[in-house]
C-alpha cells in the first residue's frame, strides 16, 4: 500500500479537528497509525498513477465512515428520545457531523455515487435533532415551573426564562392551551412571591396584635404586586389585593 500524501494528511488532520471531542479522540488513534506508517521506508517504484488510486480509495473509505458515523449518531439520539431529554449536546453535535459530511470530499465521482444517500443522512440528523430540541424545551419548562424561588432576583429569571421558553414554543408550533397555561401559572407564581411573602408577614402582625404595622405590609404587598405584575404580564392590570 502507498504511502498517503501530505494533503490528505492534512484533510484528515482538519476532519478530525472540527469533531467534537468525543468522536475526535476516538479516531485520533487511527490517524496516528497512518502517520507511523510513513516513517517505514518508501516503497520504490510507486508510479503518481498508483498513488492517485490509493488516495481515491482512501478518500472513498473515509467517506463511507463518516456516512456510517453519522448512521450510528442517528441512532443513538434515536434512542435518545425514549427517555428525558435534558442536554441539546446530542442534537448539536448530530447537526456537526451531518454538516461535515461533503466538507473535505473533492471528488465528482463521490459525490455522484453518495449524493443521494447524503441527502438522506442529513435530512435524517436534521429531523431527529429538531425533535431532540423540542424535547429539551420541555425540559426546561418543567424544571423552571418546578424550581424555587428565593429571592426577587429568582422570581424575574423565572418570568424572563418563562417567556423565552414560550415564544420558542410558538416558533417550533408546539404552543398547545395546557403549555400556555402552565407558562402563565409559573409566571404567576413569579410576579406573587414578594407580595405573597409581605402578606404573610402581615397575618402574623395581625395575629401578634400589631393592628397598625399588619395594614402597612398589606399596602407594601399591593405596591410589589403592582411592580412586579407588570414585569410578568406588562399589558395588565395587577390583581387587586383586599384589606
Amino acid at each position: 500500500m502507498h504511502l498517503l500524501t501530505a494533503t490528505l494528511y492534512l484533510r484528515e488532520i482538519r476532519r478530525i479537528a472540527a469533531l467534537p471531542d468525543e468522536q475526535a479522540l476516538a479516531q485520533v488513534d487511527g490517524l496516528l497509525k497512518l502517520l507511523e506508517s510513513s516513517q517505514s521506508p518508501p516503497i520504490q517504484a510507486a508510479t503518481s498513477d498508483a498513488g492517485e488510486d490509493d488516495d481515491a480509495e482512501f478518500e472513498r473509505e473515509q467517506a463511507l465512515e463518516e456516512l456510517a458515523e453519522l448512521e450510528r449518531e442517528i441512532a443513538k439520539a434515536e434512542r435518545e428520545l425514549d427517555k428525558e431529554v435534558t442536554s441539546d449536546v446530542t442534537a448539536e453535535n448530530l447537526r456537526c457531523t451531518a454538516a461535515g459530511l461533503e466538507e473535505y470530499r473533492d471528488s465528482e465521482d463521490l459525490k455522484a455515487a453518495l449524493g443521494d444517500r447524503v441527502v438522506q443522512l442529513r435530512a435524517k440528523a436534521e429531523e431527529i435533532a429538531e425533535k431532540l430540541d423540542g424535547a429539551y424545551l420541555l425540559y426546561r419548562l418543567g424544571s423552571w415551573l418546578e424550581s424555587e424561588i428565593k429571592s426577587q432576583v429568582g422570581a424575574y429569571s423565572m418570568i424572563e426564562e418563562l417567556d423565552r421558553i414560550h415564544k420558542e414554543l410558538e416558533q417550533r408550533r408546539m404552543l398547545t392551551p395546557d403549555l400556555a397555561k402552565s407558562v402563565r401559572d409559573g409566571k404567576e407564581r413569579a410576579a406573587w412571591f414578594r407580595a405573597r411573602k409581605k402578606l404573610d408577614d402581615a397575618e402574623i402582625a395581625e395575629a401578634a396584635g400589631k393592628r397598625i404595622r399588619a395594614p402597612r405590609m398589606r399596602d407594601e404587598a399591593r405596591a410589589l404586586l403592582k411592580q412586579d405584575w407588570k414585569h410578568a404580564f406588562p399589558k395588565e392590570k395587577p390583581p387587586d389585593i383586599s384589606s
